[in-house]
């Protein structure tokens, strides 16, 4: 949650929970399936990064870019992480750390791909 608004919806479902039907069962579904396979949970095991690089959210950053204020992401200063994400040399020690047994290596080349072309489409840089 980011903002008061997030947190009093969030209160007011806990307080009168929808009923769940056919409709929700289906979002429920589809969110499932976004985040299966290659979901980075940022639990940071990834990390240190010998080029500093910060794995965890770059990792995600494609559905962060979706699912929350996006603007958050279009800083200089997330753009010089995602300029610095350009630096990753491969090694894999990221990934010998991934208890998921993601590659966050390719989730980071990935990401950064998605955040210039989203970025662009957005208008900025």
């Amino acid at each position: 949650m980011q903002t008061m608004n997030e947190l009093e919806e969030f209160l007011a479902l806990e307080a009168a929970p929808p009923a769940w039907d056919s409709a929700m069962e289906e979002a429920a579904r589809v969110e499932r399936q976004a985040l299966e396979g290659s979901f980075c949970r940022p639990c940071s095991y990834c990390l240190p990064c010998p080029q500093d690089i910060y794995i965890p959210n770059i990792a995600r950053l494609n559905r962060l870019l979706r699912r929350s204020p996006w603007r958050d992401y279009a800083t200089p200063e997330w753009q010089a992480k995602m300029d610095a994400a350009k630096n990753c040399i491969q090694c894999g020690e990221c990934a010998s750390r991934c208890p998921y047994g993601l590659n966050p290596a390719a989730l980071v080349a990935e990401n950064v791909i998605d955040y210039e072309q989203f970025m662009r489409e957005h208008g900025v840089r």
